[in-house]
């Protein structure tokens, strides 16, 4: 069963400031500060759903107020004639917790519960209590990934152009979720979301690239990638279930 709908807002506030410097005919900085306020939805009820103290839990997920995150990228042309272009970037980019939080106002306590039976009839009335909670880690932080990439591109003749690239990605304190069986008299089911989350991948890039007209180029492009994380769910989410686990 569920209580009726509520009323909920997420909202996200983000300001990002830019600056381009020219710091020689061939050489382009480009610098970048971008602030991203992570506000967590509100629950009605949510303080007073549990305080699983030994979890170090809330059924409130916190804001994020202190998320900057950095950018910067530079163009070097060594020969000044637009034949070859040296480019390298870096920046931090968070990720908002609002889909992990959307959980929690349509498969939690106080918003469902209901009752189930085991090993009855079909036609049985269900005899148990089911409950599911949702929780978050009390120092849960905005899921954040680092972002490199260096290119070397190079034009081989006339409307040919080669380049190399290799771009690297590093998740950190990533939403990971765990649900918990048995892990509260009160409650049948526990899902608590933590940022024991992480990734990393790594890529080299070889393209050829044929230019045909101004409009028009046709290309080719090989693609060498390694991708290594701690959890890969094969239908899009980020949980993970461990049964029988007891506070």
């Amino acid at each position: 069963s569920r209580i009726p709908a509520q009323n909920s807002a997420i909202s996200d506030f983000s300001v990002f400031a830019q600056d381009d410097w020219r710091v020689k005919e061939n050489i382009n900085l480009n610098f970048g500060l971008r602030w991203d306020a992570d506000f967590a939805p509100k629950i009605e009820g949510a303080a007073a759903a549990a305080n699983l103290s030994s979890l170090n839990a809330s059924a409130q997920m916190r804001d994020n107020l202190k998320n900057f995150a950095p950018r910067a990228a530079f163009a070097f042309d060594p020969f000044r004639d637009g034949r070859i272009s040296i480019r390298a970037s870096a920046g931090l980019f968070y990720d908002f917790g609002n889909s992990a939080a959307s959980v929690a106002f349509s498969d939690s306590y106080p918003f469902a519960s209901g009752r189930f039976a085991r090993n009855l009839s079909l036609t049985a009335s269900p005899t148990n209590n089911f409950t599911p909670l949702s929780l978050f880690a009390a120092k849960l932080q905005t899921p954040r990934m680092w972002k490199f990439l260096t290119e070397y591109r190079q034009e081989i003749f006339d409307g040919n152009f080669v380049s190399i690239s290799y771009q690297a990605a590093f998740g950190r304190d990533l939403f990971l979720t765990r649900s918990l069986f048995n892990a509260d008299p009160n409650f049948t089911l526990v899902r608590l979301t933590n940022n024991e989350g992480s990734s990393d991948y790594h890529a080299l890039n070889a393209i050829y690239e044929k230019r045909l007209s101004q409009r028009f180029s046709v290309a080719a492009r090989y693609t060498l990638a390694k991708s290594v994380d701690n959890f890969s769910p094969d239908d899009g989410s980020f949980r993970q279930t461990v049964h029988g686990s007891q506070i």
